[in-house]
């Protein structure tokens, strides 16, 4: 990898931990079993880094505006397989959010989306569920 690619994720990955946030968004299918989707998400006024993170990751890029007297927010989101790609890309440059990432990669590496997750596997995303609601919970 050149040193270019290396300085571009390691200033996307720092994006991503001052601006952005690492979660497992929760679905439940018509059967009622319960499944976990990753996702990664960053919003800032400044457009640029949200266009490179769309250029390399993929994902939905959108303006929203806010407030009288704000200034209208880009927003960057990736779900699923590309927000663990992603992670796979940037995990060695993150620092505040690295832990968040870990438990993305460590769920979502295992399973198989052509199989119906086991119970074991179900009890696995769960757990880091919780540990994610933890670690993102606000004001820690």
């Amino acid at each position: 990898m050149r040193d270019r690619d290396r300085l571009q994720l390691a200033y996307l990955a720092g994006i991503i931990d001052g601006e952005g946030c690492i979660s497992l968004h929760r679905q439940v299918s018509k059967n009622g079993f319960v499944s976990y989707n990753p996702f990664v998400k960053v919003e800032m006024v400044a457009q640029e880094p949200i266009i490179l993170l769309q250029a390399m990751f993929g994902g939905k890029v959108r303006l929203r505006r806010t407030r009288v007297g704000c200034q209208p927010v880009w927003y960057w989101k990736v779900r699923g397989d590309g927000a663990y790609q992603c992670l796979v890309a940037l995990c060695n440059y993150l620092l505040v959010k690295k832990a968040q990432a870990d438990i993305v990669l460590r769920v979502w590496g295992i399973r198989d989306k052509w199989k119906h997750l086991s119970l074991i596997e179900r009890q696995m995303q769960e757990i880091a569920a919780q540990e994610m609601c933890a670690l993102n919970k606000r004001g820690i």
